[in-house]
């Protein structure tokens, strides 16, 4: 691609991942935001540009211009190009995974997400529950005692039968 200016036979691949562009609009009016390629769409020629004010857009690289740090700085932080998993990579390994195991890509996905949910649960509330349980039986309180400690700080996020039989568990294991 020859120069700063648009180029009406820009391709994607011209552009490079982490380089500074600007949205020229017309020939009198042009972006303020430098933003930065984050990937490229070479099947559909669109360039996938992250600008400091929004969301992730895919361009036309026609519309797009090179910035220079004459027209200012890219505040948006740079995308790692070493070990990332493309997403057409990614949509391909679950695709491939969903037909291995005879599921749908939609059931594939509610899957993997459900069991996200699953295990963020089981790090974030489970094991701290347990760890405050073992601190209230190691300083000697009852099992009432400690439910009534503990009640406020997990009411928001776990059911009041969760709380009962997950002291009633702890409290088993240690005596």
């Amino acid at each position: 691609m020859s120069g700063l200016y648009p180029n009406d036979a820009a391709r994607a691949e011209n552009f490079k991942i982490n380089a500074p562009v600007m949205h020229f609009v017309n020939s009198k009016e042009m972006s303020k935001h430098v933003g930065r390629v984050i990937d490229h769409d070479l099947k559909a020629n669109k360039v996938w540009v992250q600008f400091p004010i929004g969301d992730k857009m895919s361009m036309d690289p026609t519309e797009l211009i090179i910035a220079t740090p004459a027209m200012g700085e890219c505040v948006v932080p740079p995308v790692p190009v070493e070990g990332v998993i493309n997403n057409k990579v990614m949509r391909l390994a679950e695709a491939l995974t969903a037909a291995k195991t005879d599921i749908t890509m939609e059931d594939y996905r509610n899957n993997k997400l459900a069991s996200n949910v699953a295990h963020r649960f089981a790090t974030d509330k489970v094991d701290k529950i347990c760890a405050d349980i073992s601190e209230c039986k190691k300083a000697s309180m009852s099992d009432l005692e400690t439910y009534n400690a503990l009640y406020p700080k997990y009411a928001n996020t776990c059911s009041d039968s969760f709380i009962r039989s997950t002291i009633e568990r702890v409290y088993e294991d240690i005596a």
